[in-house]
């Protein structure tokens, strides 16, 4: 991983069996799909930055892992369409389908897998008149789990995964679209305080990578 920040999280994460059984069930499906962006990186990427936030805040072991069973399969299979050509809750359903049969053939704790699931279920997304809109958040876990999706950029990581991001869209990755994505980042409603310290703070890196003229390439998780 190239994150110096989520360097933190990888021996906790290597020491919770479950997470690492769950992650390699998941890459034992290849990268989900052959998505640039929605694939098994991202996915990985949403729960080790979703349990990054939740160690800031002094979230205890079972609430980090349940973030990063959450993360991990919340875009599991997705379908890489476009919203207007198919709805998110297809892709929540497919996701939740691929968790249910994880959890079946490992009997994970029944208040582990009921938590997974509401927390997938709220990452639902929906275009309305040109506009993306997202769920409020139920619960307090939720608010990690939604802050490490929408807020990858923050971390270096993240930042690579757009190039991903782009192709899916089929829009050149150029200034325009990192000045976009960045304008996304500052505008949407961040609910952890983890998450709102990192933003506020790293404005100035932000805006060199939106002029950056180097090649990107996707990251590795």
């Amino acid at each position: 991983m190239k994150n110096s920040a989520l360097d933190s999280v990888e021996p906790w994460w290597r020491a919770q069996c479950i997470l690492v059984d769950a992650q390699s069930y998941c890459r034992s499906f290849g990268r989900h799909s052959a998505n640039p962006y929605h694939n098994l990186r991202h996915c990985e990427l949403v729960g080790k930055v979703a349990v990054f936030y939740g160690m800031e805040q002094g979230l205890e072991r079972n609430d980090l892992v349940v973030l990063g069973l959450a993360g991990l399969f919340h875009d599991f299979n997705h379908s890489g369409e476009p919203l207007d050509v198919l709805p998110d809750r297809e892709n929540i359903r497919r996701a939740l389908r691929a968790f249910q049969e994880y959890s079946d053939t490992r009997c994970l704790p029944t208040e582990h897998s009921a938590t997974v699931r509401r927390l997938m279920a709220n990452t639902e997304v929906e275009k309305i008149d040109g506009q993306i809109r997202f769920q409020e958040p139920v619960g307090h876990l939720d608010t990690f789990l939604r802050d490490a999706d929408v807020s990858q950029m923050l971390f270096p990581a993240g930042r690579e995964t757009q190039v991903g991001l782009a192709r899916e869209m089929d829009l050149p990755f150029d200034s325009r679209f990192r000045e976009t994505a960045v304008r996304f980042l500052y505008t949407v409603r961040l609910y952890t305080e983890p998450a709102q310290r990192r933003r506020a703070a790293l404005r100035d890196e932000l805006e060199t990578w939106v002029r950056d003229t180097e090649p990107f390439e996707e990251a590795e998780i």
